[in-house]
């Protein structure tokens, strides 16, 4: 008997082996396929800007962060969008200074 769990081992082994070799080859035969399609890329065209741009609410959820509200409402304030298409909604639910330091 210990001929025969020797030999399922050495077979769990060399089937593990197997399937770490074809692993390994798939992951060089996709990067090699990355880079060779990659050089061949078009050069893409900038699209052109909507005649009419979307409504768009951008919700800044806030609790307690008055280390990072005075940048995010700057951040968001910065927004390269119409801004008669631009809605900024505040969600806060501070218990600390951070409701004073938004207003």
């Amino acid at each position: 008997m210990p001929f025969i769990g020797s030999m399922l081992d050495e077979s769990l082994y060399l089937l593990a082996l197997v399937g770490l070799c074809v692993y390994g080859l798939n992951t060089y035969i996709m990067l090699a396929l990355h880079w060779w399609h990659g050089r061949r890329r078009p050069a893409t065209k900038t699209p052109e800007p909507p005649a009419v741009w979307p409504m768009v609410t951008v919700q800044l959820p806030v609790y307690n962060e008055r280390y990072v509200a005075r940048r995010v409402l700057g951040a968001v304030g910065a927004v390269d969008y119409p801004h008669d298409r631009l809605e900024i909604q505040l969600l806060d639910d501070s218990t600390d200074a951070t409701t004073e330091i938004l207003r």
